[in-house]
């Protein structure tokens, strides 16, 4: 699953994430489209097992449940792969609700919290 994220050099990364529920680290998806200088888009999602009951309007609202990230990687296990590639990349996300879930994430699971532009 890690083997196919994207590599190299973009222009910028986006970055969407959904939760389990209302607590903000039960991050069940993360979703990255990164925009190459020369506009190409290369896409890339994981599941991830929020390790947290999923409130039935999470999955109403985005269709992921506890059926679709039965064993997916965990949020500690997928995002130190992650972290080199966002961190070398300015990055978008349409609200500040991806950012604080990944903060939260990264207090919940006990790792650093990423210095990301």
């Amino acid at each position: 699953m890690i083997d196919d994220m994207p590599d190299g050099d973009f222009q910028f990364i986006a970055l969407d994430v959904e939760t389990a529920c209302g607590d903000s680290a039960s991050i069940c998806q993360i979703g990255i489209a990164c925009v190459g200088h020369d506009d190409t888009i290369h896409m890339w999602s994981v599941y991830v097992d929020p390790q947290m009951a999923f409130a039935p309007f999470n999955t109403q609202l985005h269709g992921i449940g506890a059926d679709t990230v039965r064993g997916a990687p965990t949020f500690a296990q997928i995002w130190p792969a992650m972290v080199p590639l966002l961190s070398r990349h300015p990055m978008v996300q349409h609200s500040r609700f991806d950012e604080k879930a990944i903060n939260a994430a990264c207090r919940a699971h006990q790792l650093p919290r990423p210095r990301l532009t």
